[in-house]
């Protein structure tokens, strides 16, 4: 009578999770989506608001065929960034590990909620410093939802399903990533062509405008997300009795750490550069420079949701690998090419492989962190990422700017453009914590040692 009762109880239970799995995964991309489309927006517009505040811009961009000076604001592009990482790596963690105790919903709709405000107020920007004061706010906000966000998909759903869930996750933010630049620069030419924008500050003030109000777009799907009242800890995968169990997964976590600290100086060092390197030394019209994270973003659209069915089928960590590998390899040929196609080639390359190994990386980390600390290592990873990319665009700024337009070496060792400098260095730093991760990451084997066992019917 009990195993015959039990039985629909136990498909009911199963079709809830289900359901819940979907609605939170979904709602969870369009929020990121929205986000990040907002965030990607204004970050292709900022290097040319720069340049006009310091004063090399006094003109549109497209009447001008190339931007000789833009290497000069570099550091000052890079500063941008580095704030928003700055004030994202300092609560990153400590919001993480508040949505451990007090949920992750709360977390996610107030800051939602804040983000939009403070995208509000790009449009008023009439200095440098209020730039720097307005990512800084981003970033801490920022902070709020990210890894509660990434947590709660990860707390309703099951391991086999969690790569395919961070592959929707994503391609929500890398199709922001891709979009958001497309659209500032559709944008833009919207208020130059058709609105009559002549004036340099109109006209790049303009799609600040667009950023407020995708911005305000991403809080009813926070509101509207659903979070268990408690979550196991079987599902989370927690180890017990300790021993060596213990000692692995603090391993594995140390080297995700150290993986992520990599990654984010590697990634800050070099991918704040490209929309410079473009727009010297290929093209400076806003809408050639979008074009080329569009064109990769579309390949890598295709490739992300495969990527994350074959992780659940054959492990995460030879798409990390793997993906990874290739990624850092394209980054260090891309300063070589002067040409808008060769250069577009190596970036889908990079993007494509990117896509591979993202929500690889993203699951494992569901996989390995008990759901009572997941918040808490998600947000350690990102306040580590965040560190790097906080040094890596001042550093990669700095040496771009001291080195463009010359050459590097000599004396019996072979020459090099003095801008392929910085990207050299992301792809070395890059490959370094690929090595990290290969030896001291491993996945829980085919029965999670931290789930609980099936109850008996």
């Amino acid at each position: 009578m009990i195993g015959m009762a039990s039985t629909p109880l136990k498909m009911h239970a199963g079709l809830a999770d289900l359901l819940l799995t979907r609605k939170n995964v979904l709602l969870s991309a369009w929020l990121v989506f929205l986000l990040s489309l907002g965030f990607n927006s204004v970050t292709q517009i900022i290097p040319y608001y720069i340049m006009y505040l310091e004063g090399t811009l006094s003109d549109l961009p497209e009447n001008l065929g190339k931007l000789s000076g833009a290497s000069g604001v570099a550091l000052e592009v890079g500063l941008v960034v580095s704030l928003f990482n700055l004030s994202r790596a300092s609560l990153a963690r400590f919001f993480g590990g508040l949505s451990d105790r007090r949920g992750r919903k709360r977390l996610i709709s107030i800051g939602s909620i804040l983000y939009a405000i403070i995208s509000s107020l790009f449009p008023l920007v009439k200095s440098l410093p209020e730039i720097y004061a307005l990512r800084a706010a981003q970033g801490a906000v920022s902070a709020m939802v990210w890894p509660a966000v990434l947590a709660l998909i990860m707390d309703t759903t099951e391991r086999e399903w969690r790569g395919r869930a961070m592959a929707v996750f994503t391609l929500a933010n890398n199709s922001a990533m891709v979009l958001g630049p497309a659209i500032a620069a559709g944008i833009y030419k919207l208020g130059v062509i058709f609105l009559k924008l002549r004036d340099v500050r109109a006209a790049l003030i303009f799609p600040f405008v667009g950023l407020a109000a995708l911005s305000y777009l991403a809080v009813p799907p926070a509101i509207l997300l659903s979070e268990p009242p408690r979550v196991d800890a079987g599902r989370g995968n927690r180890p017990r009795g300790g021993g060596p169990v213990d000692r692995s997964l603090r391993r594995s976590l140390l080297a995700l750490y150290t993986m992520g600290l990599a990654n984010g100086f590697s990634m800050g060092f070099a991918a704040p550069l490209v929309t410079l390197y473009v727009a010297e030394y290929i093209n400076a019209d806003p809408a050639v420079v979008a074009s080329v994270p569009l064109a990769a973003g579309a390949l890598a659209f295709l490739a992300t949701y495969p990527a994350g069915r074959v992780s659940d089928s054959v492990g995460r960590r030879p798409l990390i690998i793997w993906g990874s590998l290739v990624s850092r390899v394209s980054t260090a040929a891309m300063p070589f090419v002067r040409n808008l196609f060769s250069f577009t080639g190596l970036y889908s390359i990079r993007a494509v492989s990117f896509s591979f190994a993202s929500p690889s990386f993203r699951a494992i980390q569901g996989d390995i962190a008990p759901s009572e600390i997941r918040g808490r290592v998600i947000g350690t990873i990102q306040t580590m990422y965040n560190v790097g990319a906080v040094v890596g665009p001042v550093v990669g700024g700095q040496v771009y700017s001291s080195l463009a337009g010359g050459r590097v070496g000599g004396g019996g060792l072979p020459e090099i453009p003095g801008e392929a400098v910085p990207f050299l260095i992301s792809s070395a730093i890059g490959l370094f914590s690929i090595a990290v991760f290969a030896a001291f990451v491993r996945e829980p084997g085919d029965h999670d040692p931290g789930s609980s066992p099936p109850p008996d019917s």
